[in-house]
C-alpha cells in the first residue's frame, strides 16, 4: 500500500474531575430524533434554555473532541449537500504515570459508524437510510448485520424511509478486529445538522470521547493521542480519478484542491491515503482536589469585564460598543464614525461635504438582506467596441426585435409573478400537510384544544379540492409550467449552470430571428427586502482560533515524521527511551505508520520528560525545557505537526448562544373602534425612519422570543486583521491609535452573533428542524406525486406540469410555530415594532460549559433588570414602555416578509408603460432651464425643442406670469405644448395661474436646492450656471409598495378549517400607510428638487423651505418633524401612484420609507445626452444698434446669410446666433410675422460706422450646446 499523507487535527480534552461538575453549570442537548416519528411528529430540537434535556455530564473523566480539517467540514462549491466522507476509524491511546513513574497505555477503538451495542456514554442520536440497513443487514458483521433499528412510522415506514439509532461504538484494546470496511457514509453533516462537528453531544462516539478514566490513580499525569483513518481505503480524501471526491488526477493535484501542502514542498507522489493525529499532553489529573483543574479559561473570563451591544448588524454593534468603551481616550462620536466608515470601505468619502450622509445612507442599506427581484431582457449590441460594433449609446433597438421584446418581458413578469404567488401557496400547503400529521398523531377528541382532527385536515389535502390548499398548488404549477417556455430557459445536456442558461438565452433570441449584431440580454430587477434580525456583539470573549480558510494546511509524509531530538548534544530516540513506550497492541490491525505516530507522541510530550532524564542522566529541567520548547531545531529530520503543542489547559472556546428576548410590540396604528375606517398612527415617520409616540395605544402583553446559534467569529476576522493592515500600509496614525486602544481594551477578543429566527417567530414561523415528506405522495391526473415536490422541496426530477423552476426550489423551510396545547405562544405580526428586552443571554463551548452573562433571577450585575447592555442609537429608547429594565431597546416598524418600493419609470405619454416592460418608454415629459438674466424660466419638450418660456410681465393689473412661444418656432399655443406633453403642458398651465410671488419663489426653491447637489456629469460649460441653471428634467415615475408574495397570515389553530379572527383594534398592514419622501438635501448625489404627485400641478412639493408662494410650494417633510408632507402609499393599493419628479438628470432621485432601504433611480444616459444637445437656449437682448453684413463662408456655407456684429462671444462650447421677429407688408391686411435668424460677427477692436449700415435690433440670443467640444 502507498504511503499516507499525515494530516494534523486538534485535539480538545475538558478534564472534568467532581470540583469541576459541582462548579460549573453545563448546556447539553442533542436532537432527539425519535420525537419525530409518527406517533408525536414534534420537532427533535429543544427551544433554548429548555431544562427537560439532562444538563449533566455522565461523570468525573476526560472528554475529548477533535476537529476535522476544514476541507472534510466544507461541501463543494455549487452544492449545499455533497460533503466529502470523513474517517470512520479512530485509535485513542490514554497513557497515565503510575505511582512508580512508568507510562501505562489503555487504547480504544472508536468505529464512528457502527451501532451503539454496548449502551455505555460514547454514542450520539443519528439517522440511517434504508440503503444503509440494508447493507447493515447483508453484513458478517453481528453488531450491525442484528441491530434492532426503530423505525420512524409503523405502516412500513414508506414514507421516510429512515431509522434512527444510537451511533458510534468504542471497542477495548486489544481485541479489535476490522469487520465491516466497505460502504462508508458518515460526512460532517448530520441528520439535519450542518453544526454536527462542532459540538460534542451532537458527535460523540463519532468525534468525541468520554474516558471516565476508571482505574487511573487519583493523582496523576495523563497524555491522549487520537489518530484517524478511512476503513475503506477507496473512499478517502485523497482518492484519485473520477471515484475520488475532488476528481483530480494525482494525489499533488487532490492536495492542491484540498489546500493541503505537504511540509518541505515535497510532493506526495502516489499516495491515495491519509492518517489524521491530533495529541494533547500532560494533564494534570486530581480526582479529589477541592477545586477544579487550573489554567481555566472560562474562571478567567468570569474575572474580566464583558460588553454586550445590540445593533442592527454586527458591525455597527462592534463600532457602538468600541467607541462607548473608549470614550474617555478618544472622541466617541468621531470613534463610530471612523471605524463605520472603514468597515464599508467609505473612509475617503469622510472629506467630502456630505461624507456623514453616505456613510449613514450606506449604514442603513446593512439593516437589510434582500432577495432576488425577478428578470428583464434587453436587446443590446453584441460588443461595445466601436471597433466591432459601431453603434451608440443611443441607438433604438430595430423595429423588428421591439415587438417580441415586449412580450417576453410581459411573459417574464407572468412568470415572476406566477412564482411569487406560488410561494406562498406552497407555504401554506407544507403547514397544511405537517398540522395534517400532527394532528393525526396528537389528535384526542377530548381536549378543547385545538379541535382539528386529521379528518377535518383531509379535504384540503385532496387534489381533486381545486379551492382547497392541494388544489391551488396544482394549479399554480400549471401556470408556471405553461409560462416557463415562453422565457429564455437553460440548454439541457450542459453541465454548467451559467454555461446552459447562457446558451439557451442565445437560443431563444435565435428563434425570434434577432437583428444580427444583437444579442439578448439577462437583466436583474430591484430585489426585495428583508429586515434583519437583531445582531449583538460580545467584547472580551476569545472565540475559536482563527483560521483563514486561504492558508493552507501543512501536512506531511512519514518520513518527516519526529523520530529523534537532541538535548545537550545527546540525540533521543525510541531505542533511547525503551521501556518509557509502553508497547501498542494489535498494531497488525491498525494502518502501516500508526506505530510511527505513536512513537512521535512520545517524543514530543513533555510528561516523559522525567523518564527520559533518569534514563539518559540528563537534567530533568534541561529535557522538560526542551520538549516543551518544541523548537524544531532539536529534531533531527522531522517536520513538528501544524497542531498546537504547548501543554494541556482547560480552554473555553465557544460554539453556541441562547438568548430569550422579552416582546412588547407596539401596533403600527390603532383603531379606537374596531369599525373605524381610519386608525391613529403609534409611530410617527420623521423622513428618514419611524419613532413611537410618547403614548402609544395598543402596547401588548409581553411575550418572550428564545433562540439559539452557533457563533461566529466574523467581525474579529474580517476587521481586526484589515485595520491593522490598512493602518500600516497608509501608515495612518488615527487607525493606528484606534487599533492599540482596542487591543489594549479588549485584546480583539469579539463574538459577533445574529439573533436568529428572532423575526420568525413574530410571524409564527419555526425553523427549528421538523419532519418534512419525504416520500408521502398522492394520485393525480395519471401521475404519482410527492408532496415534497409539488411543495418546492430541492427536486431534480422532472414531472410536467408540475415542476418547480430549480431557481425557485427551497423557499419553504419553515412549519408553523404553533402547539397543540393551546394557541401559539407567538402572538402573530405582519409588522415588527416595539421593544426588546434580554431576560436571559448564555453561551456554552463544545463540551457544553456554560457562561450565563444576563440571568433572570440572582440579582446583581447579571440580573437581566440591571444589565448595562449597550444599545447602538438606531436601536435606542425615547418613550419606554417596560418597567424596572435598565437597558430596553427598540425596533422602529419593519416589514417582516421580503418587499420593495418600485419606482418605476414611465413613459410620458402613457404612464402604464414602464421603462424596461415596455418598449419606446420615453420618462422625460420635458426640461426646464432657470434664465437667471432674464429671470425666466426655459422650457423644452422631452427632444430637447423649445418649449417657450415662462417670466413675469407687468400689466395694467400689476405684475401676471405669462407664457410666451419660443423664437422660430411651430408651437404657438399652449395648447400645441400640451398635444406634445400633457406633462409640461399641464405644469405651464398651472404655473402660469399663480402669482408672480410663487413664481419667484419657484425660481429661488430651484436655485437653492441646485446649489447643494454636486453632479455636474458631462456639461460643457460650467461657468454657463452663472447665466442659466442646470437643466432639470420632468421625470415620469410610478410609485407602489410590493410584498414578494401574498400577505403573511397566522397558521394557528384552527386555520385552515376555520378562519383566525385578527385583533379588530389593528389594522392590517395593508391598510397602513407609509410614508415615502423624496430628496435629500444633505447628499450631493440627490437631484430632486420637488415633485407634483397625482398630475396636481397647482401644488410643488419642494426639498428646500420655500419662500410665501400662496401655498403653491409647499416643503416635502421637513425632517424630523410630525405628520410632515410626504407621499403616502399602502401595501394594498392594485394602482400605483404617479409622480412627476423635478429633478437634475446628472444626479439621482432618492426615496427613503424606513421600513425599506432607501429607493435609487437614475435617468440613462439616452435620454439626457441627445435632447441636451440639441437644446436652444434664448436670452432676450435688445434693443442693440449694430451692423448687418454677410455671414462669414470661410468655413463653409453659414446658416443664415446675414451677421450681426456683436460682443466677442465664445463658441468653444457650442453655437451662438440671432433671432429676431420680422414684419412683412406692414400696416396692411397681408401683415404677416416671421422669424429671421443671423449668424454672429464678432465686433473689432476699432469702430468703423461706414462700412456697413447701422441699425437697431430687438429679439433673442440662441445658444446650442455642443455636448462633444473638441
Amino acid at each position: 500500500m502507498n504511503a499516507p499523507v499525515i494530516v494534523p487535527i486538534t485535539l480538545d480534552v475538558l478534564l472534568a474531575n467532581p470540583a469541576l461538575l459541582k462548579r460549573d453549570d453545563f448546556r447539553l442537548w442533542s436532537y432527539n430524533y425519535p420525537v419525530m416519528s409518527g406517533d408525536s411528529w414534534a420537532s427533535p430540537e429543544p427551544d433554548a434554555f429548555d431544562l427537560d434535556d439532562n444538563n449533566t455530564l455522565p461523570g468525573p473523566g476526560a472528554y475529548l473532541h477533535w476537529t476535522l480539517p476544514r476541507s472534510l467540514r466544507v461541501g463543494k462549491s455549487d452544492s449545499t449537500s455533497d460533503f466529502p466522507l470523513i474517517p470512520n476509524r479512530w485509535l485513542i491511546v490514554r497513557i497515565y504515570r503510575d505511582p512508580g513513574g512508568n507510562n501505562v497505555r489503555q487504547s480504544w477503538i472508536l468505529e464512528a459508524d457502527c451501532p451503539n451495542v454496548k449502551q455505555d456514554n460514547n454514542w450520539c442520536n443519528f439517522i440511517i437510510s434504508e440503503t444503509v440497513k440494508n447493507n447493515w443487514a447483508a453484513s458478517n458483521d453481528p453488531n450491525r448485520k442484528n441491530f434492532p433499528l426503530a423505525p420512524f412510522d409503523d405502516n412500513g415506514n414508506t414514507d421516510t424511509q429512515s431509522y434512527y439509532l444510537n451511533m458510534g461504538q468504542a471497542f477495548e484494546m486489544p481485541g479489535w478486529q476490522e469487520a465491516y470496511p466497505q460502504n462508508m457514509f458518515m460526512t460532517a453533516l448530520g441528520p439535519g445538522n450542518e453544526e454536527f462537528c462542532g459540538y460534542m453531544q451532537f458527535n460523540a462516539g463519532v468525534l468525541s470521547f468520554y474516558d471516565p478514566l476508571n482505574g487511573v490513580p487519583e493523582t496523576t499525569a495523563l497524555s491522549y493521542m487520537v489518530t484517524g483513518w478511512y476503513a475503506d481505503s477507496s473512499s478517502d480524501i485523497l482518492a484519485t480519478g473520477n471515484t475520488g471526491f475532488t476528481g483530480e488526477a494525482t494525489a499533488d493535484e487532490v492536495l492542491s484542491a484540498l489546500n493541503w501542502d505537504v511540509a518541505a514542498q515535497q510532493s506526495a507522489g502516489n499516495s491515495n491515503i491519509t492518517l489524521y493525529s491530533g495529541m494533547s499532553f500532560n494533564l494534570p489529573w486530581d480526582k479529589n482536589a477541592s477545586t477544579p483543574p487550573a489554567n481555566d479559561e472560562l474562571e478567567n473570563l468570569r474575572a474580566d469585564d464583558i460588553s454586550v451591544c445590540v445593533a442592527n448588524t454586527g458591525l455597527e454593534a462592534f463600532s457602538t460598543l468600541v467607541a462607548t468603551q473608549l470614550e474617555h481616550s478618544l472622541d466617541q462620536q468621531t470613534t463610530i464614525e471612523l471605524l463605520r466608515a472603514f468597515q464599508f470601505d467609505l473612509l475617503p468619502a469622510l472629506n467630502n461635504k456630505n461624507g456623514h450622509q453616505l456613510i449613514a445612507e450606506r449604514i442603513q442599506q446593512a439593516w437589510f438582506n434582500s432577495k432576488f427581484g425577478g428578470n428583464r431582457w434587453q436587446i443590446v449590441p453584441a460588443s461595445n467596441d466601436p471597433q466591432t460594433a459601431p453603434v451608440t449609446k443611443n441607438q433604438q433597438i430595430p423595429d423588428s426585435d421591439a415587438a417580441w421584446l415586449e412580450q417576453l418581458n410581459k411573459d417574464q413578469q407572468s412568470l415572476d409573478d406566477a412564482l411569487t404567488l406560488l410561494s406562498s401557496l406552497q407555504w401554506d400547503l407544507n403547514a397544511v400537510w405537517w398540522k395534517y400529521h400532527y394532528a393525526e398523531a396528537n389528535y384526542d377528541p377530548q381536549d378543547a384544544w385545538p379541535g382539528v382532527s386529521s379528518d377535518q385536515l383531509s379535504p384540503y389535502l385532496d387534489p381533486q379540492n381545486a379551492d382547497k390548499t392541494l388544489g391551488l398548488v396544482l394549479a399554480q404549477l400549471k401556470i408556471v409550467n405553461a409560462l416557463l417556455p415562453k422565457v429564455p430557459q437553460p440548454r439541457q445536456g450542459i453541465a454548467n449552470s451559467q454555461q446552459a442558461l447562457q446558451q439557451g438565452i442565445n437560443d431563444f433570441a435565435q428563434n425570434k430571428n434577432i437583428t444580427p449584431g444583437f444579442v439578448l440580454k439577462s437583466v436583474a430587477q430591484p430585489r426585495y427586502w428583508l429586515p434583519n434580525n437583531p445582531n449583538i456583539l460580545i467584547s472580551g470573549i476569545s472565540p475559536d482560533p482563527l483560521v483563514d480558510p486561504e492558508t493552507a494546511l501543512v501536512v506531511r509524509l512519514p518520513a518527516q515524521l519526529i523520530k529523534s531530538f537532541t538535548v545537550a548534544s545527546t540525540q533521543i530516540d525510541a531505542s533511547t527511551l525503551g521501556n518509557i513506550i509502553p508497547a501498542l497492541s494489535d498494531t497488525q490491525v491498525l494502518p502501516a505508520n500508526v506505530q510511527d505516530i505513536y512513537t512521535e507522541f512520545f517524543l514530543v510530550d513533555p510528561a516523559n520528560a522525567a523518564q527520559i532524564a533518569v534514563k539518559t542522566g540528563l537534567s530533568q529541567q534541561t529535557v522538560y525545557s526542551t520538549m516543551q520548547a518544541h523548537d524544531k531545531t532539536a529534531y533531527n529530520n522531522g517536520v513538528l505537526p501544524q497542531t498546537d503543542l504547548s501543554e494541556w489547559r482547560q480552554k473555553w472556546q465557544p460554539v453556541y448562544m441562547e438568548w430569550q428576548l422579552t416582546h412588547i410590540a407596539v401596533p403600527f396604528a390603532w383603531k379606537t373602534s374596531p369599525g373605524d375606517q381610519h386608525s391613529t398612527p403609534n409611530w410617527s415617520f420623521n423622513g428618514t425612519d419611524y419613532e413611537m409616540i410618547a403614548s402609544p395605544q395598543g402596547a401588548q402583553t409581553s411575550y418572550t422570543v428564545s433562540g439559539r446559534a452557533a457563533l461566529s467569529t466574523h467581525t474579529q476576522m474580517t476587521l481586526g486583521a484589515r485595520l491593522k493592515a490598512y493602518a500600516r500600509q497608509y501608515d495612518d496614525d488615527a487607525l493606528n491609535d484606534l487599533w492599540d486602544e482596542i487591543n489594549k481594551t479588549d485584546q480583539w477578543r469579539f463574538l459577533s452573533q445574529e439573533l436568529a429566527y428572532t423575526n420568525d417567530y413574530l410571524t409564527q414561523r419555526d425553523r427549528k428542524l421538523y419532519r418534512k415528506p419525504h416520500n408521502d405522495s398522492f394520485n393525480y391526473e395519471n401521475q404519482t406525486l410527492k408532496f415534497s415536490k409539488v411543495m418546492g422541496y430541492y427536486d431534480t426530477t422532472s414531472i410536467p406540469p408540475f415542476d418547480t423552476p430549480s431557481f425557485a426550489q427551497g423557499q419553504v423551510n419553515a412549519i408553523p410555530a404553533i402547539t397543540g396545547g393551546g394557541p401559539s405562544p407567538y402572538p402573530f405580526h405582519q409588522i415588527r415594532g416595539g421593544e426588546f428586552y434580554f431576560t436571559q443571554l448564555a453561551i456554552y463551548d463544545k463540551f457544553g460549559r456554560r457562561y450565563d452573562l444576563i440571568q433572570s433571577t440572582g440579582g446583581g450585575i447579571s440580573d437581566y433588570h440591571s444589565y448595562p447592555l449597550m444599545v447602538d442609537s438606531a436601536f435606542s429608547i425615547e418613550h419606554q414602555l417596560s418597567a424596572n429594565i435598565t437597558a430596553p431597546f427598540q425596533v422602529p416598524p419593519r416589514i417582516l416578509q421580503p418587499a420593495r418600493l418600485n419606482m418605476l419609470l414611465a413613459d410620458y405619454r402613457d404612464k402604464t408603460n414602464i421603462l424596461g416592460l415596455n418598449t419606446g418608454v420615453n420618462p422625460v415629459c420635458g426640461w426646464v432651464v432657470v434664465n437667471h438674466i432674464d429671470r425666466s424660466l426655459l422650457l423644452f419638450f422631452p427632444d430637447g425643442s423649445n418649449a417657450g418660456e415662462i417670466m413675469v410681465m407687468a400689466g395694467t393689473q400689476g405684475s401676471h406670469v405669462q407664457w410666451t412661444p419660443p423664437p422660430h418656432n411651430n408651437v404657438n399655443t399652449l395648447g400645441d405644448v400640451t398635444s406634445r406633453s400633457k406633462q409640461l403642458g399641464a405644469f405651464v398651465t398651472a404655473l402660469t395661474g399663480k402669482s408672480a410671488t410663487a413664481f419667484q419663489a419657484f425660481l429661488k426653491a430651484i436655485d437653492s436646492t441646485l446649489w447643494t447637489i454636486d453632479p455636474l456629469g458631462k456639461r460643457t460649460n460650467q461657468d454657463l450656471s452663472f447665466f442659466i441653471g442646470r437643466p432639470l428634467a420632468l421625470t415620469a415615475l410610478t410609485l407602489q409598495l410590493k410584498l414578494n408574495a401574498q400577505p403573511l397570515q397566522s397558521q394557528d389553530w384552527p386555520f385552515p378549517t376555520g378562519e383566525i379572527t385578527p385583533n379588530p383594534n389593528i389594522p392590517a398592514m395593508e391598510d397602513c400607510p407609509f410614508d415615502i419622501r423624496f430628496g435629500d438635501q444633505a447628499s450631493q448625489e440627490d437631484g430632486v428638487i420637488g415633485y407634483f404627485k397625482n398630475e396636481n400641478y397647482d401644488q410643488f412639493n419642494c426639498v428646500v423651505t420655500p419662500d410665501n408662494s400662496d401655498n403653491y410650494l409647499q416643503q416635502i417633510g421637513p425632517l424630523n418633524s410630525n405628520n410632515g408632507n410626504y407621499i403616502q402609499l399602502t401595501f394594498g393599493d392594485s394602482n400605483p401612484t404617479y409622480v412627476t419628479v423635478l429633478a437634475d438628470p446628472r444626479a439621482s432621485i432618492h426615496a427613503f420609507s424606513g421600513i425599506l432601504p432607501i429607493k435609487e433611480v437614475q435617468l440613462p444616459e439616452q435620454f439626457v445626452d441627445k435632447p441636451l444637445s440639441a437644446m436652444d437656449i434664448t436670452f432676450r437682448a435688445g434693443p442693440i444698434l449694430s451692423a448687418v453684413q454677410l455671414s462669414d463662408t470661410a468655413n463653409g456655407t453659414p446658416p443664415y446669410p446675414n451677421a450681426l456684429t456683436y460682443l466677442p462671444v465664445s463658441a468653444r462650447y457650442g453655437t451662438w446666433t440671432w433671432w429676431q421677429s420680422t414684419v412683412a407688408n406692414p400696416g396692411t391686411a397681408e401683415a404677416s410675422f416671421s422669424w429671421e435668424g443671423f449668424t454672429l460677427t464678432k465686433a473689432t477692436a476699432t469702430a468703423n460706422f461706414n462700412r456697413y449700415p447701422i441699425s437697431l435690433h430687438d429679439g433673442y440670443l440662441q445658444f446650442i450646446t455642443d455636448q462633444d467640444p473638441q
